[in-house]
């Protein structure tokens, strides 16, 4: 888990994608609509905070995260990050901490403390 940022820490942000495993937690929100079809298809997108959405899903995070983060599940809340996937082979474990990483140089500035 991370902290983040106060002006993250107010609203209530997550990210499934279509190969996570089903997680029994109310959405924050309506669904979210982003500019990006495939992104769309890949990923649920729910937040209480538009505004937040919209800050952290850039271009660049949803490339990234079409690439590699399609079997986790990302939720911001309380001021922090919880980054949740099924059973992994040890090889895979790597790649979804860098999507974590990834996830967390997104969120909006000051940068993101390591807990």
């Amino acid at each position: 888990m991370a902290e983040v940022p106060s002006s993250a820490a107010a609203g209530r942000l997550v990210i499934r994608g279509d190969r996570a495993p089903a997680v029994p937690v109310p959405a924050p929100g309506p669904p979210v609509a982003v500019d990006s079809e495939r992104f769309h298809r890949c990923f649920d997108v729910h937040a209480d905070d538009l505004g937040l959405a919209f800050e952290v899903l850039d271009p660049d995070l949803m490339g990234f995260l079409l690439e590699v983060g399609r079997s986790c599940w990302f939720e911001v809340a309380g001021g922090h990050v919880l980054c949740a996937t099924g059973r992994l082979a040890p090889g895979e474990v790597l790649l979804v901490l860098k999507a974590l990483c990834a996830f967390l140089d997104h969120l909006p500035s000051p940068r993101v403390t390591a807990v």
